[in-house]
């Protein structure tokens, strides 16, 4: 090889080794940084490095801020910080806790055998507002921290107390999915907005038209009357059931969420079955006469209104926040 070639040769190398480095540098950032709010109710920004990552929260409460890692059906083995301003002391007091449950308890990972994993904290409190940083590692060798991977999505929740009493339910709570390095979240949507409004109107109506057209069967009148009578309130209110059930379902799924997690979600599809089941007796009564499909019908009739009874009652404890 001549001096020219090995001059082009070394040329070549060096200009490839001086645009690659910073590409290669850039393919695999040492950093990381993101934010998320939900309106003005809570919002969180955090930065990190490979081993480290450092959350700021402000919270619009005078009470306790909580931040969940990787939860699984609700809170349940959710790797949870939470923390507040205690008036007393004049101090900021922050706990490391594990869920245990779906709605909890979450003790602390020290009682559990765990840990506290979390380093720089400062605590702060305003007129409006709580603030809350600390800094944990990505990775610890605590079995109840959850591992933040900056490259993957992370499911978490937050939550906000009224007052700076850890074992009281939260005001306002909700779930997110984040991806820590390229600042993206997929919702901030609070658990308190559980579904449309709409939903929890339509329900108890249905309900109410159903057990009506029920009474109205046992009710002595003319038979064709009453059944013309119980023949339309039981329709138009099965009807309403139906419609609240797939608002609900469809809004359930565009946010992304799961409607069959709770007891009240399950309760609803038996009615749903229950009255379907009950207008094919009667069809099948009206085709064939058969005493059998029509004690059947009352039979799945009064358990759809029972089922819907259930529903609308678990509905009411879920809106409050209290199941």
């Amino acid at each position: 090889m001549n001096k020219t070639y090995q001059s082009c040769f070394a040329f070549c190398i060096v200009f490839l080794f001086f645009v690659s480095f910073p590409l290669f540098l850039s393919a695999a950032p040492n950093q990381f940084s993101g934010s998320f709010k939900v309106e003005n109710e809570y919002t969180m920004a955090w930065s990190g490095d490979t081993e480290q990552i450092t959350f700021i929260i402000q919270a619009k409460t005078k009470g306790w801020v909580a931040l969940g890692f990787q939860p699984t059906i609700k809170m349940k083995d959710a790797d949870i910080i939470i923390a507040y301003f205690d008036d007393t002391l004049k101090q900021g007091v922050i706990q490391d806790c594990f869920s245990l449950g779906e709605m909890g308890p979450h003790p602390k990972d020290i009682t559990l055998g765990g840990q506290d994993n979390f380093e720089n904290f400062s605590i702060s409190e305003n007129d409006e507002y709580t603030i809350v940083q600390f800094s944990r590692q990505l990775q610890t060798s605590d079995q109840y921290d959850a591992i933040i991977d900056p490259a993957r999505n992370m499911k978490i929740m937050w939550a906000t107390g009224v007052e700076d009493n850890t074992d009281l339910i939260h005001a306002k709570k909700g779930f997110a999915n984040i991806n820590w390095s390229k600042d993206t979240v997929s919702t901030g949507i609070p658990l308190s907005q559980r579904g449309k409004p709409i939903h929890f109107m339509l329900m108890p109506i249905g309900l109410f038209l159903l057990a009506i057209g029920i009474w109205l069967a046992k009710k002595k009148m003319p038979y064709a009357k009453k059944l013309t009578l119980h023949t339309i309130t039981v329709s138009v209110g099965s009807f309403l059931l139906l419609l609240g059930f797939f608002l609900q379902f469809n809004w359930m799924q565009i946010n992304g969420r799961s409607h069959f997690t709770v007891f009240h979600a399950w309760v609803g599809l038996g009615s749903l079955f229950s009255l379907l089941a009950s207008f094919l007796m009667a069809w099948l009564y009206f085709r064939k006469k058969s005493p059998n499909k029509r004690n059947l019908h009352i039979s799945l009739g009064i358990a759809a209104a029972v089922f819907a009874l259930i529903a609308v009652i678990t509905g009411k404890f879920l809106i409050l926040n209290l199941f």
